[in-house]
């Protein structure tokens, strides 16, 4: 017999509340709000006795074990530690955010730079060709040409030509570019 038991535990993943809180069997669990945003997935590891929360990437310190609770009794039992709310905003402001350290976003924006201009920087440095593409033929540009030519008429139309040449001389046109 191995000298520690075989710890055997249900693994899940939720995502975090707005309220830091992470629902696991009906039971919400606290989770300490200066180390999750609302909407961080946590892997939840439920044993018969206690539920441990777990970051899915590990922090600064390389640690992913972020909170430890009894486990609820049955259905609705709020499980939560007062001091994980400590940096949540209080409601007194408009915008009030959580003080520390926060995790990072996913994606850092380039500084100083556009969405396009990042877009062309990442195509050079891979040396990706960035072509351009043609103009839709249901464009309002291509709509406006085709009703500036219905409006204009085809000096070379057959049709034109059969109308009499007082009426030629009394339509006045634009002087063409």
């Amino acid at each position: 017999m191995p000298q520690t038991p075989y710890v055997v535990a249900q693994r899940h993943l939720r995502y975090v509340g707005k309220d830091c809180l992470a629902a696991f069997e009906a039971n919400p669990y606290s989770v300490p709000a200066l180390r999750v945003r609302p909407r961080h997935l946590v892997e939840i590891r439920a044993t018969k006795s206690q539920i441990m929360l777990h970051a899915t990437a590990p922090d600064h310190r390389g640690e992913t074990l972020l909170a430890t609770h009894p486990r609820g009794v049955g259905r609705g039992a709020r499980v939560v530690d007062e001091t994980h709310w400590n940096g949540l905003p209080t409601g007194a402001g408009r915008r009030v955010t959580a003080g520390g350290d926060l995790p990072s976003t996913r994606r850092q924006p380039s500084a100083g730079a556009g969405s396009l201009t990042a877009l062309l920087n990442r195509a050079a440095a891979t040396q990706v060709e960035v072509g351009r593409r043609r103009i839709s033929i249901n464009g309002p540009s291509y709509r406006l040409k085709n009703r500036l030519a219905a409006i204009e008429p085809d000096r070379d139309d057959a049709a034109w030509s059969s109308f009499p040449a007082s009426f030629h001389s009394s339509v006045q046109t634009c002087p063409s570019e």
